[in-house]
């Protein structure tokens, strides 16, 4: 239930940003590209590569949502926006069996999330000066909407909810928190703002409930178009 509020509150607090925006000033649009994301502890990779055999992989999933853009002073701006990522990572590898050889196998965690990123957002040159430069930074509050295992050996493959298959002690923290540093570059076409960035978000809060180091990391690269 805490988890559900500190979400609802976040949101309402970007509505309010939004409520509040003057409409001569204030800009909103989208975002659609692509997460390239994985899970990592303190130590690197969760399952070293050359133990039983195992490659551990990033996972590509979609991102995409909605931007609001407030000016603050000169070239800074606040940034709110929200939302829909997939994160996770995979594995690769094979098993050998007597008289049968090798057989390869995929398996991944698939995990969706409702983010919510508070951006400062620096824009260098004239709005109207052709392309120019950006960087934005801020805190990004996550909250997981689906977990999904998937795992494919030759031609089976089958998906099971985390619920299913893992015990209550086991589940992936529903809430995560973290922080995103990124970049790109703005120009105008047919009047509206058009952008193409990258981000790299780090997770600061453990997604195991059993106090292990295991955060969600992921590069991002967005399109954005300004209405």
């Amino acid at each position: 239930m805490r988890v559900r509020s500190l979400f609802a509150a976040a949101l309402i607090a970007v509505a309010v940003v939004g409520a509040r925006a003057d409409a001569q000033s204030a800009r909103v649009g989208v975002y659609l590209g692509s997460s390239i994301a994985t899970i990592a502890s303190d130590e690197g990779p969760i399952v070293s590569e050359a133990v039983l055999g195992f490659e551990q992989k990033r996972r590509i999933g979609l991102q995409g949502g909605l931007w609001l853009n407030k000016p603050l002073s000169g070239s800074l701006s606040l940034q709110p926006e929200l939302h829909f990522t997939q994160k996770g990572l995979g594995f690769s590898g094979s098993a050998f069996e007597p008289g049968e050889g090798s057989t390869d196998f995929d398996l991944s965690l698939n995990l969706s999330y409702a983010e919510l990123p508070v951006l400062l957002r620096a824009d260098f040159g004239q709005a109207d000066g052709g392309v120019r430069p950006f960087v934005l930074a801020g805190p990004v509050v996550s909250y997981q909407i689906s977990c999904s295992i998937e795992a494919s050996i030759a031609t089976f493959s089958t998906s099971r909810d985390c619920s299913e298959d893992l015990d209550a002690d086991e589940q992936i923290n529903k809430l995560d928190v973290g922080a995103a540093l990124g970049g790109g570059l703005a120009f105008r076409l047919s009047g509206r703002e058009v952008t193409a960035g990258l981000r790299y978000t780090h997770g600061l809060r453990s997604l195991s409930k059993q106090g292990e180091s295991a955060t969600n990391q992921n590069f991002s690269v967005l399109f954005g178009l300004g209405f």
